[in-house]
């Protein structure tokens, strides 16, 4: 497991981000200008860094920090320094942070399908595969316009059915991604719940893996699905004994608006009635040295969301809802902390914005 680099530990938010990662086993950095507010003694996962060291930040450096999480409570800053709440560390060592990881590669990634150059042969590669093989009436189709496939059509629980998708032909050859860790997604939905399904075996109807998606209607997401996060099932019902996706040998993609989610489940954002997703681009994706920057916002103000949105780094920002003033992805019933730790292991926390209860 990679480290975790926590600043703002001497507030109570730190100190309760720190104490919950710890039982979660992570291993933590922290500033040396923030040491004395923790006793290193309390665990071998804890190690400072000093920032203010030269060459402190090299690229060896980030090839062991995932993440670097910002806690921020309010309270009156110096003068000189934007407010960025209870905290010690100082701009100087944040823009310095921030500078480094602008150095850093970006993830590999392979393209896919890239719909906003369409041709003959990318429309040709996908059809629809609807309830009717079921006896359901759903229809969809799958259509190339303003530079974006577009998934759409009526969705109907009629005749036991409520599942429409659109799926890829088998590829000539099996994709080898094995040097790749996932899928990336660039879509624009209706505020429903979809699937992305992929097979590691020829069969038309055999096992395939699937990942269930949100969309925010009609904002454009980045959705990523890690591989080891890919469910095996066989006609919506998990498939234990398959095993993880191989990502050696990808036969095809499928996306699916579908009342089911899996094992009797049903998906709690389904509607009968019309649906569109569009899409603009699948893509495979590598491993990045550049780690995510998270702000962890108790009741501080804005400013340095705004630093961390324009890092050219991945991020996510996680508020309580009390001090939200401006729009959010999504709202989640957990209280802060334990809901910045779930961002840390949720590729759809990926430039996001989250809003905890409490």
């Amino acid at each position: 497991m990679k480290t975790i680099l926590v600043l703002g530990i001497n507030n109570n938010l730190g100190h309760q981000v720190v104490s919950y990662l710890l039982k979660n086993h992570y291993h933590i950095q922290i500033l040396a200008t923030e040491a004395n507010y923790i006793d290193l003694t309390e665990s071998s996962s804890i190690s400072p860094i000093d920032l203010d060291v030269a060459d402190s930040l090299k690229p060896e450096y980030f090839s062991q920090i995932e993440h670097i999480i910002i806690c921020l409570e309010a309270n009156s800053n110096s003068q000189n320094e934007p407010n960025y709440g209870n905290t010690i560390f100082t701009f100087n060592q944040l823009t310095k942070l921030i500078q480094a990881t602008a150095y850093l590669p970006n993830s590999t990634e392979k393209i896919l399908f890239n719909f906003t150059e369409p041709n003959l042969n990318l429309k040709s590669m996908w059809g629809a595969v609807d309830d009717v093989v079921m006896g359901g009436v759903s229809q969809s189709s799958f259509n190339l316009a303003y530079r974006q496939g577009i998934f759409s059509g009526y969705v109907s629980t009629d005749n036991n059915g409520g599942f429409a998708s659109v799926r890829t032909r088998n590829f000539d050859s099996p994709l080898d991604l094995s040097d790749y860790q996932g899928i990336e997604l660039r879509v624009k939905g209706d505020g429903k719940r979809y699937k992305f399904i992929t097979r590691c075996e020829g069969q038309w109807d055999g096992v395939s893996y699937c990942y269930s998606f949100d969309t925010v209607y009609n904002i454009p997401i980045t959705v990523r699905i890690p591989f080891n996060q890919l469910r095996p099932v066989f006609r919506a019902k998990t498939v234990k004994e398959a095993g993880q996706f191989d990502s050696s040998k990808l036969y095809s993609l499928q996306l699916m608006l579908s009342k089911f989610e899996y094992d009797g489940e049903l998906n709690s954002k389904f509607e009968p009635g019309n649906f569109r997703l569009t899409i603009e681009s699948i893509k495979a994706y590598g491993s990045s040295a550049k780690p995510q920057l998270i702000v962890v916002n108790s009741d501080a103000d804005y400013s340095l969301e705004k630093t961390v949105q324009n890092a050219n780094c991945d991020y996510a920002i996680i508020r309580r809802k009390a001090i939200a003033e401006k729009p959010a992805d999504k709202v989640f019933n957990d209280t802060l902390v334990p809901l910045t730790v779930k961002s840390l292991e949720s590729p759809e926390a990926i430039n996001q914005i989250w809003l905890s209860q409490t």
